[in-house]
């Protein structure tokens, strides 16, 4: 009724969404009532069994049935040459299930299709990419901006039966999907699949976890191009997602980190670009070592890895000279020892390749137990780092340099520097990136970092001229 449809026009009009939008796109109303659509479809000669098939309505157990979609705005699904082959529903009520769609029929098959290609096939092929978005809103607002270049997955996972229709206009992507972890994640899942099928592809994440339709009513069709034109190659956002919650100093966050980035450079069909994101995402993730990298490469290109490649892979960066020399120290010199743990703080080894080690002489000492090999061995024994480095410290030149008397809290500075010195490399490394990706938000807050520590560098400088020899 008269009531009924002003709830949906008066949704439209809260979404800005214009009367030739509506009409574009066939947009509708279902009454919010249990069977005000299969009485109009038998008014129209409409069998029972051909409701059914239809998809508009659910079947009870009991026999008989009721509307599908109920008090919800109607989008119809097109396919390409604009039939109206199912449906998508947006709940204008408090419903827990804000979206429902059509279930598969013998005219729908979820994962062939892509919403609004009917309408923006000709702008895709003419402008040479396509934005990909997610809802139906995602496409529905910039097409009615002007932005006509869209296609939505409509809230499935992307299948490569959707690539394939999609590379028949365009062979570039710009991926924009919503920049929450569920929107990141489809993101991510959506990328391996367009790679897969060779296609080129950015990724832009809005600021704010904006989706496209938010962003354009809120910022407008320019600055939405604008950011569209700094969207990230697939492989840096990638990265960025991979290294995000991550410190790479901490050999099991870089494995993992490794291992969510390596599957996209492996679905790039062009060697010549797999080799380049290959070595874009190595450079980022810092790995140098020649083997593990020529591992990686044979992982990368296509070939199982090699039974070492999994080990060199968790391999854990080596301790630096400097970690080891202190070490020694440590474990030669107990007057040291007991002068320097107490003043230890946990986030002065956290980081370090070493921490297990530094955790177990934490363990011991306040145990009041010996160290020695066999103390040390039993509290690390779970990390391979430890159980390589510990007979080489145990037998380093530390133990017998009984004529050289450290402070322990000149020690202790050491071991602040050398952290200092390795968050520094970190961040240039990052600096590197960050131009490399003419990031300038990222370069500005990194060159803080940069100062920041520096600072920290230059106050502990003076104290400690002994320890880091060696490094």
């Amino acid at each position: 009724g008269g009531e009924e449809s002003r709830i949906g026009r008066d949704y439209l009009a809260k979404r800005e969404i214009t009367d030739e939008t509506r009409k574009a796109f066939h947009l509708g109303y279902a009454p919010d009532s249990w069977d005000a659509l299969s009485s109009h479809l038998r008014q129209k000669g409409a069998s029972q069994l051909q409701i059914e098939r239809s998809g508009l309505v659910v079947k009870k157990e009991e026999g008989g049935s009721y509307d599908r979609f109920r008090g919800r705005l109607m989008v119809p699904v097109m396919d390409i040459q604009g039939r109206a082959i199912a449906f998508g529903g947006r709940t204008l009520k408090d419903d827990a299930a804000k979206y429902i769609n059509s279930p598969e029929t013998a005219v729908y098959v979820k994962g062939r299709n892509l919403f609004g290609l009917n309408l923006t096939r000709d702008e895709i092929r003419r402008q040479g990419y396509a934005i990909l978005v997610e809802g139906f809103l995602d496409l529905i607002i910039p097409y009615q901006f002007g932005i006509r270049n869209v296609v939505a997955s409509l809230g499935t996972a992307l299948t490569p039966d959707q690539v394939k229709l999609l590379a028949r206009f365009a062979r570039k992507v710009v991926v924009n999907y919503d920049g929450d972890r569920a929107g990141v994640l489809a993101a991510k899942k959506a990328v391996e699949t367009l790679l897969a099928e060779d296609l080129e592809v950015k990724v832009l994440v809005l600021p704010d976890n904006a989706d496209p339709d938010e962003f354009i009513r809120g910022s407008g069709t320019n600055e939405y191009q604008r950011r569209r034109g700094e969207a990230q190659p697939h492989i840096q956002f990638v990265i960025d997602q991979a290294v995000r919650d991550r410190k790479l100093t901490n050999p099991a966050e870089k494995e993992a980190a490794i291992e969510e980035v390596l599957p996209f450079i492996r679905a790039v069909r062009s060697r010549i670009q797999k080799r380049e994101y290959f070595d874009i995402a190595t450079d980022s993730l810092r790995i140098s070592d020649a083997s593990l990298l020529r591992e990686l490469w044979q992982f990368v290109r296509g070939g199982d890895p090699k039974p070492g490649a999994k080990r060199a892979l968790v391999r854990p960066a080596d301790a630096t000279p400097a970690e080891q020399r202190l070490l020694g120290l440590l474990f030669a010199d107990e007057a040291l020892r007991h002068g320097a743990l107490p003043i230890l703080r946990s986030e002065d080894y956290e980081d370090l390749p070493t921490a297990a080690i530094f955790r177990a002489l934490l363990e011991l000492e306040s145990e009041g137990t010996d160290v020695n090999f066999e103390s040390l061995s039993r509290k690390t024994e779970a990390d391979a780092l430890s159980s390589r480095l510990l007979p080489m410290l145990l037998m380093s030149e530390s133990l017998h340099a009984s004529n050289e008397h450290y402070a322990p809290e000149e020690c202790v500075h050491a071991f602040r520097l050398m952290k200092v010195q390795r968050q520094i490399d970190e961040v240039r490394a990052e600096l590197a990136d960050a131009e490399r990706a003419g990031d300038n938000e990222k370069l500005l807050r990194l060159s803080g970092e940069q100062t920041d520590l520096e600072q920290q560098r230059k106050a502990l400088q003076p104290r400690t001229e002994v320890a880091t020899t060696g490094n």
